[in-house]
């Protein structure tokens, strides 16, 4: 008896409860990531894509909710706000070290369960590079590197109670 008692209750906390910190209503069942907009004009083009696929993905692998375009209880609509390379870390010599490549972006975070879990914040994170190393040369690799970061910091605001 004690058994069956454990395996329900265990049951009922993993529909609303992850081991891995993930805190997800049980009456919440879908997401949705709409189109990603660009609000800045210095992005690459398809930047928006891959950054909707990435999180789409993340959440997929890491939840339990499944993506539905049509009906979703949780919304993500994100805009890409920023994306601007810029000269950091003066030396002695008053010339520059390194420079900085930042990509910020807005999410509007809707649960159509519960509107007062709702909410808007800006998530921003950048990656440096040297000076005499063209952007082209890197940008793809610290694009990826810094969607890693801005991903878990959208999913750990939208799915556990940090």
């Amino acid at each position: 008896m004690r058994i069956l008692i454990l395996i329900c209750t265990l049951s009922f906390l993993q529909s609303c409860y992850s081991f891995r910190g993930i805190s997800i209503p049980a009456n919440v069942e879908s997401y949705s990531v709409p189109f990603i907009e660009m609000t800045t004009p210095d992005a690459p083009p398809s930047i928006n894509t891959s950054l909707q696929e990435e999180l789409i993905l993340r959440i997929n692998q890491e939840s339990r909710l499944i993506n539905d375009e049509n009906n979703p209880d949780i919304i993500l609509k994100t805009t890409i706000t920023r994306y601007n390379v810029e000269s950091v870390g003066a030396n002695a010599q008053n010339s520059v070290d390194a420079n900085q490549l930042t990509i910020s972006v807005k999410v509007v975070y809707t649960d159509t369960k519960n509107e007062d879990n709702s909410w808007t914040k800006s998530f921003s994170n950048n990656r440096q590079f040297p000076t005499g190393t063209s952007l082209l040369s890197v940008q793809d690799q610290l694009v990826s590197e810094i969607f890693v970061d801005l991903i878990d910091d959208i999913f750990n605001q939208a799915f556990t109670n940090w």
